[in-house]
């Protein structure tokens, strides 16, 4: 159970310990902390060269050691959040990179005049997988992927893809392409090139192993910037997997994969995720649920029935895969849009997922959240969010 905090809250000790103070008293033991946002800049300074050398940093949090060992002081689980292919300041490096206008030429923008990177820019890839080993070598226990889809929010009528549009038969439509990303997300950080199809549960049981002790295990050196294809990548060494010390990784998205027949135009199939990372997160926040989902006139009014019915459908299909539930963790909301949310709202939610056996995360994008709705810390200590 965890809570999501900005880079800029986690590098202000005074505004970062309003959030903290939570886990005194609550039951939430996990912490979500932004790497790369939408601006395209990390939040810290990379011990990685390469990644140093580009100037990637804001420096908002100057003092991450300081703040990831009080955290781990504290039983805390930290996870790293990367906004992935919504990088405007990536695109000023590498506009190659970028989503194009129809043209071909042009940088396309959203709505909020955002660029992006097409999903099928592997040197991207290579980047981000960069971003999340630096992390992990920082003492990050988990590293989330947001934003790992195309865009959807724009003049969709004026937009190119070159990346996707010159990618063999196989890979070239959107769910394919980012299909593609998760399978080398599972090559780049298992170091296992043996596409696993359907994680089978004893790796899934190993994986869990590994978060647990993450937080006693010395971190790694970063590594070398990934290859930037899955054809490139060193040979497999013959160890066991229970031997493997890595970040734990998950992935978001759209909370209506849960129950979506299609890819929603932007890529995302829950099956497509689910095998090739440890969590997947549906950010299934009932203000996100158009007016009539499932017969309901306002989904976000209903927000129990909502958690509970687009996650049971998660489950299912997980369960159809041959895949655990226990691998989908929702984002929760604790904000208003439209309909005002009372703390009896936001524990609805947490009933919700409780009652399915899953773990969750809150969202506020300001990071005030309804303590009197979060649930009371049972004892002297938490069991580890990754569970």
């Amino acid at each position: 159970m965890g809570v999501y905090m900005t880079a800029w809250v986690a590098g202000t000790p005074t505004l970062r310990n309003k959030v903290i103070s939570l886990f005194d008293t609550k039951a939430v033991n996990a912490v979500v902390i932004d790497i790369k946002d939408a601006t395209g800049r990390v939040a810290y300074e990379p011990l990685d060269p390469q990644l140093k050398a580009l100037g990637i940093s804001d420096h908002r949090i100057k003092d991450l050691p300081v703040l990831i060992a009080e955290l781990h002081k504290r039983g805390i689980y930290v996870i790293g959040r990367v906004a992935s292919f919504q990088d405007p300041f990536m695109v000023k490096l590498h506009p190659d990179w970028a989503v194009k206008r129809a043209n071909g030429v042009d940088n396309w923008k959203d709505h909020k005049g955002i660029s992006w990177i097409d999903v099928s820019a592997k040197p991207m890839w290579d980047y981000l997988a960069a971003i999340g080993k630096d992390a992990y070598a920082q003492g990050f226990d988990e590293i989330n992927y947001d934003y790992v889809r195309f865009p959807s929010d724009g003049n969709m009528q004026d937009i190119s893809f070159p990346w996707t549009e010159k990618q063999p038969a196989g890979s070239r439509t959107k769910p394919e392409a980012l299909k593609t990303f998760f399978v080398f997300l599972w090559h780049t950080f298992t170091g296992n090139q043996t596409d696993p199809g359907v994680r089978s549960a004893q790796y899934f049981a190993l994986s869990q192993a590994a978060a647990s002790t993450t937080l006693d295990s010395a971190s790694s050196t970063p590594g070398e910037i990934a290859s930037s294809s899955l054809a490139a990548l060193p040979p497999v060494p013959q160890i066991s997997e229970s031997a493997l010390v890595r970040p734990i990784i998950s992935v978001d998205l759209f909370g209506l994969t849960t129950t979506a027949q299609n890819d929603l135009g932007i890529g995302q199939v829950l099956a497509n995720a689910l095998p090739y990372v440890d969590y997947v997160c549906p950010m299934v926040y009932p203000s996100h649920f158009g007016a009539g989902w499932n017969g309901y006139p306002n989904p976000d009014a209903v927000p129990y029935q909502v958690i509970s019915e687009s996650m049971e459908s998660a489950a299912e299909v997980a369960d159809t895969h041959g895949i655990s539930p226990d691998k989908l963790r929702p984002w929760l909301q604790d904000f208003s849009l439209g309909v005002i949310y009372t703390p009896a709202l936001v524990e609805d939610q947490i009933r919700a997922a409780d009652e399915l056996g899953l773990s969750w995360l809150m969202w506020n994008a300001s990071n005030h959240y309804t303590a009197a709705a979060l649930p009371n810390k049972p004892g002297p200590s938490v069991a580890s969010a990754a569970r």
